[in-house]
């Protein structure tokens, strides 16, 4: 149901997906056409929610929102769909070491150091401060 600002609630058309008012049966033909005409042969319909997820972290929506909007309902097809590549393991230990820098020099943690740089540790996937 759609409503029209300013008026009670119409029924424009039931179907989310339709073409003049009735239902689309199968969206395969009309999606090998859109990919055609934009040059994306290669595509799955699948990339492109990859794409909004990954696009939607990457700009600080929270993972539960996320989720919601992109229809996951269960965290670990969520994390498939949020892949993390090395460029992301890369920001996230330059962070991390701006963090640590930014403390006080004199903190009881003792592993804080001017000078002090993270590394990505491959086998772990987490930081690993290197001095």
């Amino acid at each position: 149901m759609a409503e029209i600002p300013g008026q009670s609630p119409t029924l424009l058309c039931p179907f989310v997906f339709h073409k003049n008012g009735k239902p689309i049966k199968d969206y395969r033909d009309a999606w090998n056409e859109a990919r055609k005409a934009t040059g994306l042969t290669t595509k799955i319909l699948h990339d492109f929610r990859r794409t909004a997820v990954r696009d939607m972290v990457r700009a600080g929506v929270n993972e539960r929102v996320a989720m919601m909007i992109s229809g996951h309902k269960t965290r670990s097809v969520f994390d498939r769909y949020n892949i993390v590549n090395e460029d992301d393991l890369k920001e996230a230990a330059r962070k991390h070491s701006e963090h640590v820098q930014s403390q006080d020099k004199t903190s009881k943690r003792g592993c804080t150091k001017i000078g002090a740089k993270l590394r990505v540790s491959h086998k772990w996937h987490t930081p690993v401060l290197r001095t």
